[in-house]
C-alpha cells in the first residue's frame, strides 16, 4: 500500500511538472505571436502560424514529443551533471555506503564527510522518501541544489564553499530543505524549466551581450549595454510571460520547502542558513543592479518580482511565523 502510494505521489508531479511545461512552451509561442502582430514581423507569424496548425493537426503527437523530451531531461539531468562536475576536476564524492569514489581535486581526507550522509539517511526516513546520492562540489560558492531522480536517486549538490562557512547545524537546515523539495515532488518541474529558461532566454542573452558589449560597445563594457538591451528584447518578444509565471511558482515551492524543513531542524539554525545561502543563490543578474538602484521603488518590487527565483529574506521568515 505504502508503495502505492509513493508511485502514485511520484506520477503526480511528474505530471504536474509536465503539464508546466507545456504551458511554458504555449505561453512563449503566444507571446512571441503578439509582439510578431504588434511590430509586423511576418516572418515569425508564417513560422509561428505553421506551427500551430501542426499542433492542431497532431495535438496527440506534439504532446507525446513533449512528453519524451521531459523524461529525456529528467533521465540525464544526473548523469550530465556528474560529468560536468567530473570534468571541471572541481568534484568530491562523498563517502555513501557503495558510493565511495576517489576525490579528483582535493586532498580531503576520506570519509570526512560521513555525517552528511547520516543527516541525510535520518531526514529521508522522516520524509518517507528514497534516500538521496550527495556530492560535493569543490568550489567556493555557497550553494546547494537538488536533481532530480527519475529512475535512480535523486542527487544533491553540496559546495564547498557551502560546507566551509556554515555550521553543521546550518547545513543540517539547508539539506533539510533540498530533501523537502523531493518529498514534495518539486524537483521534476524545477529541473526541466530551469533547462527550457536557460536555453531560451539566458542562453541568447548572453551571446548577445558577449557580441555588443565586447565587439561594438567595448569601451562601455562595463555598463553592461548589450547585456539589458538583449534581455529586454528577449523577455519583451517571448521570455516575459513564461519568465514571471515559473519563478512565482518557484517562490511558493521555496516557501513550502522551508516550512517542511522546519519541522525537521531546529528554526533559529535554519534561519540563519537562510541568511547565508539566500544572497549567494538568488540575486538578479550583476549586470541589472545599476538599473534597478535606478528604478522608483515600485518599478523595483516588479522587476524583482520577475527575476527573483526565490522569494526574499524577510517573506521567508514571515512565512514561517
Amino acid at each position: 500500500m505504502m508503495m502505492t502510494q509513493h508511485l502514485l505521489f511520484r506520477f503526480s508531479g511528474i505530471l504536474k511538472s509536465y503539464t508546466l511545461v507545456m504551458l511554458v512552451v504555449v505561453l512563449m509561442l503566444l507571446q512571441l505571436d503578439l509582439a510578431a502582430e504588434l511590430l509586423s514581423i511576418h516572418s515569425i507569424l508564417n513560422l509561428n502560424h505553421s506551427f500551430i496548425l501542426l499542433v492542431q493537426a497532431q495535438p496527440g503527437l506534439f504532446a507525446l514529443y513533449g512528453f519524451i523530451f521531459c523524461c529525456s531531461l529528467w533521465y540525464l539531468y544526473r548523469p550530465l551533471t556528474l560529468t560536468y562536475l567530473y570534468i571541471k576536476q572541481n568534484l568530491i564524492f562523498s563517502t555513501l555506503k557503495k558510493y565511495r569514489r576517489a576525490s579528483f581535486s582535493s586532498n580531503q581526507p576520506a570519509g570526512q564527510y560521513d555525517w552528511l550522509q547520516r543527516l541525510s539517511s535520518r531526514i529521508s526516513r522522516k520524509l518517507s522518501i528514497k534516500e538521496p546520492k550527495i556530492v560535493i562540489d569543490d568550489s567556493a560558492y555557497v550553494n546547494a541544489k537538488v536533481l532530480p531522480g527519475f529512475i535512480h536517486a535523486p542527487l544533491i549538490v553540496f559546495t564547498q564553499g557551502l560546507l566551509d562557512k556554515l555550521t553543521p547545524d546550518e547545513i543540517e537546515a539547508v539539506l533539510a530543505h533540498e530533501l523537502a523539495h523531493v518529498a514534495m515532488q518539486d524537483t521534476y518541474s524545477m529541473s526541466v524549466t530551469d533547462i527550457i529558461i536557460l536555453l531560451t532566454v539566458w542562453l541568447p542573452v548572453y551571446v548577445c551581450h558577449i557580441i555588443i558589449d565586447y565587439v561594438v560597445f567595448y569601451k562601455w563594457r562595463d555598463k553592461n549595454i548589450g547585456f539589458i538591451v538583449s534581455l529586454v528584447v528577449v523577455l519583451l518578444m517571448y521570455g516575459f510571460l513564461a519568465f514571471f509565471i515559473l519563478n512565482t511558482l518557484n517562490r511558493r515551492c521555496e516557501l513550502r520547502a522551508d516550512k517542511v524543513a522546519m519541522t525537521l531542524v531546529n528554526m533559529q539554525s535554519f534561519l540563519n542558513a537562510l541568511h547565508r545561502v539566500h544572497s549567494a543563490e538568488s540575486h538578479i543578474p550583476g549586470a541589472l543592479d545599476w538599473c534597478l538602484a535606478l528604478m522608483p521603488k515600485v518599478l523595483q518590487k516588479f522587476v524583482l518580482q520577475v527575476f527573483l527565483s526565490h522569494p526574499s529574506i524577510p517573506a521567508r521568515i514571515q512565512a514561517l511565523q
